[in-house]
């Protein structure tokens, strides 16, 4: 039976590299870049990496208090136990609960405990609806000049 360099010379010798055409000009030109390029998906743009990243860290805030707290008080260990989870940290619900007070979103309120910090929250929908006299379209411009006024940053 022969050991096995002597069964492997017997298959006869490896495939030569001339069985492949030689390279054309246009192929040697492409670089190993260009051919990795081709079969990649285009690089994002500044607009979709924003999509993908979700709002900013005020706004998940301000959507969380206003569509998810049923309270109207909230204080900065409701807001870091149960707030969203990319600001579960003191400093930075404090950081952004100020921002919301600068803004008119919060107010702050006295507490009976000097190391607590606790905000009345400012729904706009009450403010909306306390226009009720006003005209149809009124609360609609009412509507449009809060956001403009409170959310464009």
């Amino acid at each position: 039976m022969g050991n096995l360099f002597e069964r492997l010379n017997k298959r006869g010798p490896p495939p030569t590299e001339e069985a492949t055409p030689p390279p054309t000009e246009e192929a040697k030109a492409v670089s190993l870049f260009e051919r990795l390029d081709k079969g990649r998906l285009p690089t994002p743009t500044e607009e979709v990496i924003k999509q993908l990243r979700g709002d900013s860290p005020i706004e998940k805030l301000l959507d969380w208090l206003v569509n998810h707290w049923a309270k109207d008080t909230v204080t900065a260990r409701e807001i870091y136990t149960h707030g969203p989870n990319s600001i579960r940290d003191k400093k930075t619900t404090l950081g952004l609960a100020q921002i919301l007070v600068e803004r008119g979103w919060l107010v702050p309120v006295n507490t009976h405990q000097h190391n607590m910090r606790a905000w009345k929250i400012v729904r706009r929908s009450t403010l909306i609806a306390g226009a009720a006299g006003a005209a149809p379209g009124a609360a609609t411009t009412f509507c449009n000049q809060m956001v403009d006024k409170y959310l464009l940053f």
